[in-house]
């Protein structure tokens, strides 16, 4: 029996010290089944490379149970250096558009903020939902409720089909998020088409914006009214967005906005520009190389010569995969990995924080892992603005196997 389990224990620990390896191969390589799924179970090695290890060292096998130690401090160096990497990274793309004044300005206005609890470098301006809505079953009425309770203004869909666009209209979604773009129907369609929903007008809409092989990616801008300052909870560190007093303007009412512009729409509005796209690559099961070229070929949204750009969907991986770090190269954050950590930078709060949000799958708490994404670019040439996302968190909604996204979007000017 000992010899049974000595030998399972090796096994496991040989299986999930190459499962790890495969992290460094370069992007691309790991198109070949069954790599991808290899490759999504890192971020749960530790359970098995743990457990080998208290195996192993009871079964005074010394040599493997080290070899088992060395793997789980191996795992856990990836993960230590992943979340730095999301730091600096995210911090090196807020700073790389900004000129040396406009950086003096943040670094003033955060020890402002610190020193009077006053001014805020960062400023809520809207907020952002995704969902993978499982061939088009995820409940209607739950996800009109999770809009309307977070006060979600751009919603990006993904296996949408026309029975739920339909019963989203008769639950009155059109009460809430009036304007839409969906991606053009295509044989290569994986479980449903992507739509984009909004509560401000899109314009230069674009049914299929990215050459992949899968569900159409559409793509829209959208002019965001400013809001105004006076919206944050000055008495503390934290910026309450989800519940603003009702003596103050909402930062997420289309009808609040400031008087000081980044920009004027047709109506006059003070607003700022976003391009917002909805998309899902196609997953391993439905072909390796399919579910990596389309990965990358996301990167054609990644640098706009003026408009700052928000890629939302079920991407089917997650930083793990080299296929999808090639992606962030081109130029995007993973806002749900970093979310508030330039935000915590500007206010001297504490910087290792952000951790991924695991969406998959929804009715499990553990082992669940990280396919959606709300990926974040800043404009190529110089701006007065630079976009991010704080206050990231998951929410369930019933019928599908995907839990929802919601962030906040902000602008530091």
């Amino acid at each position: 029996m000992a010899t049974a389990i000595y030998a399972v224990a090796i096994l496991v620990l040989v299986l999930c010290i190459g499962c790890l390896a495969l992290r460094w191969l370069p992007a691309g390589a790991e198109a070949r089944a069954p790599l991808p799924y290899c490759i999504a179970l890192i971020p749960l090695l530790w359970a098995p490379l743990l457990a080998c290890a208290g195996i192993l060292l009871a079964l005074r096998a010394w040599l493997w149970g080290a070899f088992a130690i060395a793997g789980l401090l191996l795992w856990l160096a990836t993960r230590i250096h992943m979340r730095m990497q999301r730091l600096s990274k995210t911090t090196q793309a807020m700073q790389s558009t900004m000129r040396d004044r406009d950086i003096r300005r943040c670094n003033q206005l955060a020890a402002d903020h610190r020193a009077q609890q006053h001014h805020k470098p960062l400023l809520p301006i809207a907020r952002v939902m995704t969902l993978n809505c499982r061939y088009g079953r995820a409940d209607a009425q739950e996800i009109i409720e999770a809009v309307r309770a977070h006060h979600v203004q751009c919603v990006a869909l993904q296996e949408v089909q026309p029975e739920l666009l339909a019963r989203l209209d008769t639950a009155g979604l059109r009460d809430t998020l009036p304007y839409r773009c969906a991606g053009i129907a295509t044989n290569a369609d994986n479980g449903g088409c992507n739509v984009i929903l909004s509560a401000f007008p899109l314009e230069d809409c674009h049914t299929s914006s990215v050459d992949l092989d899968a569900a159409a990616v559409p793509l829209a801008t959208v002019h965001i009214p400013m809001p105004t300052l006076s919206a944050f909870d000055s008495s503390s560190s934290n910026l309450d967005v989800s519940a603003p007093s009702s003596s103050e303007p909402n930062p997420f009412n289309p009808n609040s906005a400031d008087s000081n512009s980044s920009g004027t729409n047709s109506s006059g509005t003070s607003h700022y520009t976003v391009r917002i796209a909805s998309a899902h690559p196609k997953s391993p099961m439905r072909g390796c190389a399919s579910w990596s070229t389309g990965i990358r070929a996301l990167s054609q949204l990644a640098c706009h010569n003026a408009i700052p750009t928000v890629v939302m969907g079920d991407l089917n991986s997650h930083s793990d995969h080299p296929s999808f770090r090639a992606l962030l190269r081109s130029g995007f954050i993973d806002a749900l990995a970093s979310h508030n950590l330039v935000l915590r930078q500007q206010l001297g709060l504490s910087r290792l924080s952000g951790n991924p949000i695991l969406t998959f799958p929804r009715w499990i708490t553990w082992p669940r892992i990280e396919l959606d994404h709300i990926l974040v670019s800043q404009a190529a040439s110089p701006s007065t603005y630079r976009l991010v996302a704080l206050d990231a968190h998951a929410h369930a909604i019933g019928g599908t196997d995907h839990l929802a996204v919601i962030a906040t979007l902000a602008m530091q000017q």
